[in-house]
């Protein structure tokens, strides 16, 4: 029987030997579709850790962002931490000192916005309004039992300036948020919102930012500090360095939505469907943001995805070759190494792509074998941070690239060995370490230590991420807010924080401490003479000499202008304590006295005819313990150096207790004095001027003050403070219009219509732009004879801006007003401008006429007054006249003309022509 082709064919493609053959193909094809899955696989892998490495990059760089601007905000409020008494010119200091420009785009404007209830409400608005906003109000208008509002703000200008006064507590949302402020004692920001300089131009999405500010005297919330943030901007800096393998939206809230949509990296929606897609909440500032993740095409590219096809058709090529093979008995050995040679190949491939996967992470990445002591695996970046090739890094040891210094003493093997431990235990070790790579370059970096798996190799991971400029940033923040930026040395803010620490450390150890106070005496001539920036270099100059003299761990300071504090601790017993302070400030002192040579651009011997020299007046007050408070002890070194400068400057004065009664005393005085006036407490008496004849020919104005607990207080007693406290300016102007109201009445009596009124005027009165005004309007409201007015000024009135004193009492003089010299021979005594004042008068000081019979110095001066005068055509009178033998003394000088007790003492005004009596 004949069997057919087809089944002789079928047959023998089926027969026993081979079997072998189709099993072949059907591993290699198993092998194949393994294969195809695996670099499948593989390539997600790749791709979706690529996705995640870029998500945690860009999620730590918006913490770090906010975390940055959060800090200006901080070192804001430490401002108001460290002093009860921040004024405006601080805040644009300290906020002109952050570039926010350049270093914080995305902030609007810093403002600091006071917390006050309704009865502060009047006294803030006046306060400010006193600080040079004279148009401040609170906006909106309305009654409030609680009132938020905007004080200071930076930069000053456009809307900045419109905002001061706006009250923010009316605001529900502004309101919710500071509330959540106070409550956490952290910053917190406001929902979603359009900024009111956006809306008419192109609104973009923001948010406020605000951090609660508790002074130094109190804990409770005095104010907010707050800043508008633009989410395009804060984000900008972040897109650029964001790879293009992502793209970011983020919410406000957790509603994700056009609506709570905050911020979008991409300009439009992709069209395609994206592969990988990620969200995930952020608490910031105490609201809840959803991060949004997906990733691009561009990241999606990276990934070869016809490798897996080549993979597959390559493995169908393969196994069908295979199965050739082995139909034509390709099992050979060749063959089959070959194949083996071909499949460690495909090995390698996998593991060059795992390579490239690391390479393109951010960070620098290396992977250190604890046994072998080096690393065994590092990436591109980790050649650019250490500064050497993969070769030479693969040979290094990680000790090499630590700084030993900051260690502190330790082994840096120890130290390192403690750390990787934790890490082979499991822990993820995170911490901040210096770098100095091969080129000797330094680094600051966040170092992220974990293990890796492995079965008999003990692995760990690091990456080191470079925060150097992050460093940099929260320094210069630093600085700004606790040093000095001209001399270097710790500003008020510091030498207080240290000053409460040398208190407490005097308390806990039992030694004494002093705090010196250093005035630089005639430092405003230097400036004005020598220009700013010789006075710039003067106040290094000063500083550095100062840290020269004094030991390690005791502290120079400046508190501003021309003063400086020196805090000097662990001093022995109080009397040796005392000793130590004094040999402190004496060697200081001579360091102060060496010449300086304050331009560079003269020769050796130029600078010594050109340089200049510096005197101090130097207060000192001890401490032992926590008696005195850091306000108090500041005031007795101040009070101690102002005596010092009373003293004739260039010396040194400790505090005295009997000193601070004596400040007590004036303060209190100082204090009646400007209520005096209101509660007409003052009351003008009249002495009466007499001429050779004994006939009355005027009175001079003394104004006396009957204080309630005091009695009656004499001019000599209180006015010099009035100068001072700037009482004598409304004082001057009510004794000016008293006189001349009593002139007025004695001009309508016949006995008394001949009578003169002379009245004191201060040099400070005379300073002020209007002087000439006011007198001329008090004239004019009481119709006084101004011919019968004589206004008396002292030497003082010389001392500054004489040429604007002649101009003003030139005018007056065209209107009938006199003028006479006070105190004449006691003060400035220039004969180059006694010449040029239009006086009519010399008064000769009652201290010369005192002593003129007993001392011939007194009369010698007496006489060169009066001979001075005559010849200089000026009338001239003594007073302070209580004897006969006085009177006929300087009428032989050829005085006749007087005033004293001789004649009568101050009294009522009807008493001048009959003799006064004293009231009491």
């Amino acid at each position: 029987m004949t069997v057919p082709a087809e089944a002789n064919t079928h047959s023998n493609k089926f027969r026993p030997g081979l079997w072998p053959a189709w099993i072949a193909l059907a591993c290699s094809l198993s092998l194949t579709i393994f294969a195809w899955r695996y670099s499948q696989a593989s390539l997600e892998r790749q791709l979706r850790l690529e996705f995640d490495v870029e998500v945690g990059q860009v999620r730590a760089d918006i913490k770090a962002r906010i975390a940055g601007y959060t800090q200006t905000l901080r070192g804001a409020a430490a401002l108001f931490a460290a002093s009860d008494n921040v004024t405006r010119t601080d805040w644009r200091n300290y906020i002109a000192g952050l570039r926010l420009e350049r270093n914080y785009p995305a902030i609007a404007a810093v403002a600091f916005a006071r917390l006050v209830s309704d009865r502060e409400l009047d006294g803030l608005i006046s306060e400010v309004r006193k600080s040079g906003v004279s148009d401040f109000d609170m906006r909106p208008p309305g009654h409030r039992d609680r009132y938020v509002l905007n004080v200071f703000a930076e930069p000053y200008v456009g809307l900045n300036v419109k905002a001061l006064g706006y009250d923010m507590w009316q605001d529900t949302e502004r309101r919710e948020t500071m509330q959540r402020a106070s409550d956490a004692g952290e910053a917190m920001i406001t929902r979603k919102i359009t900024l009111k300089v956006d809306e008419q131009s192109n609104p973009v999405p923001a948010f406020i930012m605000y951090l609660p500010v508790t002074r130094q005297s109190g804990s409770e919330t005095y104010g907010y500090v707050l800043s508008p943030f633009r989410m395009p901007v804060l984000m900008e800096e972040l897109s650029r360095r964001t790879s293009r393998g992502v793209s970011l939206s983020i919410y406000d809230g957790t509603d994700v939505g056009p609506d709570s949509l905050f911020y979008n990296s991409d300009a439009k929606d992709p069209t395609a469907k994206p592969r990988y897609v990620h969200s995930e909440p952020m608490m910031v500032g105490g609201r809840s943001w959803t991060l949004s993740f997906v990733s691009r095409p561009e990241l999606e590219a990276r990934g070869n995805i016809h490798h897996s096809r080549q993979v597959l058709i390559g493995g169908l090529l393969s196994s069908l070759l295979l199965f050739s093979f082995a139909w034509s008995l390709a099992g050979t050995r060749n063959r089959a190494l070959r194949l083996a040679r071909d499949m460690t190949r495909s090995m390698r491939e996998s593991e060059a792509r795992f390579r490239v996967m690391v390479d393109l992470a951010p960070d620098a990445i290396v992977v250190h074998d604890f046994d072998l002591g080096r690393f065994v695996e590092v990436n591109a970046e980790a050649e650019k941070l250490f500064g050497c090739d993969r070769e030479e890094l693969l040979k290094a040891w990680p000790e090499r690239f630590y700084p030993p210094e900051q260690f502190k003493g330790v082994d840096i093997m120890e130290s390192l060995k403690e750390t990787q431990l934790k890490a082979l235990a499991g822990e993820q070790v995170l911490f901040e370490r210096t770098v100095r790579n091969a080129r000797g370059e330094t680094h600051y970096c966040e170092v992220r230590l974990s293990r890796l798996p492995s079965t008999n190799r003990r692995l760990i991971r690091a990456s080191f991420i470079d925060i150097s400029e992050r460093k940099q940033a929260e320094d210069e923040i630093r600085n700004l807010a606790f040093y000095d930026p001209l001399t270097k040395l710790p500003n008020r803010r510091l030498m207080l924080d240290r000053l409460r620490r040398a208190l407490t450390s005097s308390a806990r150890h039992g030694s004494h401490g002093a705090l010196m106070l250093f005035d630089l005496d005639d430092f405003k001539i230097l400036n004005d003479t020598k220009g700013h920036d010789a006075g710039d270099r003067f106040l290094v100059e000063v500083a550095s000499r100062m840290e020269s003299c004094i030991r390690e761990g005791d502290t120079v300071a400046r508190l501003g202008g021309d003063e400086f504090v020196v805090i000097l601790e662990d001093l022995d017993a109080e009397a040796l304590a005392a000793m130590q302070a004094e040999i402190v400030a004496v060697k200081i002192q001579a360091a102060l006295n060496q010449p300086y040579a304050l331009d560079p651009g003269y020769s050796a011997d130029e600078c010594e005819n050109h340089s200049v020299h510096c005197t101090a007046s130097i207060g000192i007050a001890l401490f032992r313990d926590q008696s005195l408070s850091v306000d108090e002890l500041m005031k007795r070194a101040d009070t101690a150096m102002y005596q010092a400068k009373a003293a004739g400057r260039n010396t040194l004065r400790f505090f005295d207790p009997d000193m601070q009664v004596v400040v007590a005393t004036r303060a209190t005085l100082n204090a009646d004095l400007r209520v005096a006036l209101g509660a007409h407490q003052f009351l003008l008496l009249y002495q009466p001027q007499l001429d050779g004849e004994a006939h009355v020919t005027g009175a001079e104005a003394l104004v006396h003050w009957r204080h309630p607990r005091r009695g009656l207080i004499v001019p000599a007693d209180f006015i010099r403070q009035a100068e001072d406290s700037g009482v004598i300016l409304p004082l001057g102007n009510w004794v000016l219009e008293t006189a001349c109201r009593q002139l007025l009445l004695w001009s309508g009596q016949a006995e008394t219509a001949h009578l003169t009124m002379a009245v004191n005027v201060s040099a400070r009165q005379i300073r002020q732009k209007d002087f000439v005004e006011q007198v001329l309007i008090v004239l004019s409201e009481t119709a006084a004879d101004p011919g019968k007015l004589r206004l008396e000024v002292t030497e003082s009135l010389l001392l500054h801006d004489v040429e604007d004193a002649i101009a003003k009492m030139t005018l007056l003089q065209a209107e009938g007003i006199s003028f006479a010299l006070d105190d004449f021979g006691t003060g400035y005594s220039s004969l180059a401008y006694l010449k040029r004042l239009p006086l009519s008068q010399l008064k000769i000081d009652h201290s010369f006429v005192r002593d003129i019979l007993i001392d011939s110095n007194d009369a010698a001066i007496a006489r060169t007054i009066i001979d001075l005068g005559h010849s200089l055509g000026l009338s001239v009178i003594a007073e302070g006249v209580e004897t006969q033998e006085q009177k006929e003394f300087l009428a032989n000088m050829g005085c006749h003309a007087y005033q004293g007790y001789l004649f009568g003492r101050p009294g009522p005004a009807s008493e001048v022509l009959r003799g006064t009596k004293p009231v009491i």
